[in-house]
């Protein structure tokens, strides 16, 4: 289940990712957005490759939240989302 709600994290944030274009009214706010999703995906990539490594994991999860806090554009349902996968993520 756990690898479940992971690999479905990764399909919803490449979706986000490509909504999260430069045609934003508030482009400072989006530059910092893209940059906080582009670590997040590298996090869960290199996580994903070695699902088992501690500090891969801790590395995803604090992506995670700040994706939470610099993508202040997201919709309720889109930062839902995010804070979903963190409230069950346990780095073990």
């Amino acid at each position: 289940m756990k690898k479940i709600k992971f690999l479905s994290a990764i399909v919803i944030s490449s979706f986000i990712l490509s909504s999260c274009g430069a045609k934003s009214v508030l482009p400072d706010a989006n530059i910092a957005c893209e940059a906080r999703l582009k670590d997040y995906e590298t996090a869960l990539n290199a996580f994903a490759a070695d699902p088992t490594n501690v500090n891969k994991c801790n590395a995803a999860k604090a992506a995670t939240e700040k994706v939470i806090s610099a993508c202040t554009l997201y919709s309720v349902a889109q930062r839902k989302v995010y804070e979903e996968a963190l409230k069950d993520w346990k780095c073990n």
